[in-house]
């Protein structure tokens, strides 16, 4: 099972995701900034899981900018990008990268069924 990373900078919103996932066996890590993400991203020998907040400091775009000009970031990687309304932008690259959008609130059981998706 690969590991699960929360980029995002909402404590309560990790913490809930944390323990949620570890309940269900996932290991998970936390990052707070997009700085962070990406080089988690980057230096992870690994394929990951990453639940990418769009709007946080260091933001999700920039994680998402620099995916475009290295997409085997998310050939490696799954990145489920969140985002708090259906109005909010979401950069047309996103759908380009074939990237899943998962917006909030959600339930539990949408992340646990994405995660378990393909």
């Amino acid at each position: 099972m690969p590991t699960v990373v929360i980029a995002d900078d909402d404590d309560a919103y990790r913490r809930l995701l944390l323990d949620a996932l570890t309940d269900e066996g996932y290991t998970v890590e936390e990052v707070t900034s997009g700085d962070d993400a990406l080089a988690r991203l980057q230096h992870s020998p690994d394929p990951l899981i990453m639940l990418l907040d769009l709007y946080m400091p260091a933001n999700g775009f920039q994680v998402i900018d620099a995916i475009v000009q290295d997409p085997a970031l998310a050939q490696r990687h799954r990145i489920i990008v969140t985002t708090l309304a259906r109005g909010q932008q979401i950069p047309a690259s996103v759908q380009t990268l074939g990237l899943e959008i998962l917006y909030k609130p959600f339930d539990l059981l949408d992340i646990l069924q994405l995660l378990t998706g393909p």
